[in-house]
């Protein structure tokens, strides 16, 4: 249980680290968007992206590590998904920059943060359900110490 609590924080801290990423991203984003940022914004924009896939992708190993510990842990998300901007968007989004590649690339960022924030509240749920059982765990086997030394004594 130790392992698989060491392995749920670290999931959280990597969706963390994409979570504040894609805040940055979305900042970017909605400059280049709403107040004209540019080619300096959009280069700005998709290198906060290219960041958060990277987090991302370390986000998912942590997962896959917590779901190896917890083998019956089900539905749990993959944080990069929803990441995946196609060259063709990026280059279209870099050169020819208009409201609906920007907006489109919005959208894909909300729908990132939104799977980043289900797989924190999944991480959150499991890391209280470990402890429950982790403290549960521990008063069993101070009862049977208890037992075994009243066991001794007599």
């Amino acid at each position: 249980m130790t392992a698989a609590l060491r392995d749920a924080a670290a999931a959280r801290q990597a969706l963390l680290q994409v979570r504040g990423k894609l805040g940055s991203a979305m900042s970017w984003n909605t400059y280049d968007t709403f107040f004209g940022g540019g080619i300096f914004a959009d280069l700005a924009e998709h290198s906060k992206l290219d960041e958060a896939a990277q987090a991302a992708a370390e986000a998912d190993r942590r997962m896959a590590a917590l779901r190896t510990e917890l083998a019956d842990l089900e539905h749990t998300a993959s944080a990069t998904e929803p990441l995946a901007i196609s060259a063709a968007t990026k280059f279209v989004d870099l050169w020819f920059g208009n409201s609906f590649t920007d907006l489109a690339v919005r959208d894909r960022i909300t729908r990132a943060q939104e799977n980043v924030a289900k797989s924190l509240r999944l991480v959150s749920d499991v890391q209280e359900q470990l402890t429950t059982r982790s403290a549960g765990a521990q008063a069993r086997l101070t009862a049977i110490e208890v037992q075994r030394r009243d066991l001794l004594t007599k």
